[in-house]
Order: structure tokens, then C-alpha cells, then sequence
């Protein structure tokens, strides 16, 4: 039996989603908060964001899937990392400059070639009291943007077959089984 949730941004409802049997679908990420809701709840709150079509057709209820498995994989994402553009950039940035610095030979890096890198030392430094070379960063952001790529990946085909199954769907239930995406979660200890 799937699991319903909705999405709220500062207390405005933004997105409603689907979840599998016994997926963990509460989570906190920057101003966006999930919420698990009942089924008629999330009825209502599907109904306030789709957009008014003409009664339902098969045709319409795919544009509707659509519209809810990006909107899902959107919250999915953001259990991983922060929401904007701004911040996606920066995310990018820092990732490049510790390629740059794990690439270049030892002891030839320049700290003013890497302020993505001192930014994050520095932070840790003051804000942490940790200090760390810029080696160990790099490395560590390095690390982390592996673990995104497997997540990132994980989550676009998860999407995307999804839409593909909408796509080929000739009835509604098969719609509905297309949007119900055990999507990836952040490990519960």
C-alpha cells in the first residue's frame, strides 16, 4: 500500500508524492519540510496543484503523472543535497577545483588557485575548530561527489523509467504503479 506525503515550502504546499511499502518519506532540507499525509489529504493536495483538465482521460492522467514523478524526484534529490542554483554551482565549483588539486602534482597547488577549497577549510576551521590540509578536503569533496553520482544516477533512471512506463501505460492503475518510485533515502540509524 503506498505511502502519501506533501511538500511545503515555508508553509505553502509545493509537491505531493507517492512512496512505496515501508520507505522512511519525512525529511527536512534547507526551507522545504515533508510531510506523510492520509490518502484523502493527498488527494485534495494533488488536486490544488495539478492543473484543472478536462475530465479524466488516460491522456490527461499521464500529463498529471508527469507533472507528480519530477516533482518527486525533486524531493527525492533534496534529501541529498541543498535546493538552488546558486548552490548547485557551488557545489560544481568546489568539485572541479578538487579534481584540479587531486590531479596536479604534491606541493605544486596554490592556494589562491583553490578558494572553493580554502572557503570549506576556513569554514571548518572557525566554525569547527578542525583543521584540515587542503589535500583532505579535496579528497573528501571528491568522495562526496562520487557517492552524489551513484545517488544522482539512481534517482534520473528512477525517473525516467517511471515516465517511460507512464508513456506506455493503457490504463490508469499502470499510471499509478508507474508514479509509486521507492526512490533512494538517507540511512535511518
Amino acid at each position: 500500500m503506498p505511502r502519501y506525503y506533501r511538500i511545503l515550502r515555508q508553509g505553502v504546499l509545493v509537491g505531493v508524492g507517492q512512496a512505496g511499502d515501508g520507505q522512511e518519506v519525512t525529511f527536512e532540507s534547507g526551507d522545504l519540510l515533508q510531510e506523510e499525509i492520509d490518502q484523502a489529504t493527498y488527494e485534495a493536495a494533488h488536486d490544488q496543484l495539478m492543473p484543472k483538465l478536462p475530465p479524466l482521460t488516460l491522456e490527461s492522467r499521464k500529463a498529471q503523472a508527469y507533472v507528480s514523478i519530477d516533482v518527486a524526484a525533486e524531493a527525492a534529490r533534496l534529501t541529498w543535497i541543498t535546493d538552488g542554483a546558486g548552490q548547485a554551482m557551488e557545489y560544481r565549483e568546489a568539485q572541479d577545483e578538487a579534481t584540479r588539486f587531486l590531479s596536479a602534482p604534491e606541493g605544486s597547488q596554490d592556494p589562491d588557485d583553490y578558494p572553493f577549497l580554502v572557503a570549506e577549510q576556513q569554514a571548518f576551521a572557525i566554525g569547527q575548530g578542525v583543521q584540515q590540509t587542503l589535500a583532505e578536503i579535496a579528497t573528501t569533496i571528491h568522495y562526496e561527489y562520487l557517492a552524489w553520482r551513484h545517488i544522482g544516477s539512481t534517482i534520473r533512471f528512477l525517473r525516467r523509467e517511471a515516465k517511460m512506463r507512464v508513456e506506455l501505460a493503457t490504463s490508469i492503475a499502470e499510471i499509478e504503479a508507474a508514479e509509486a518510485i521507492d526512490w533512494p533515502r538517507l540511512p535511518t540509524s
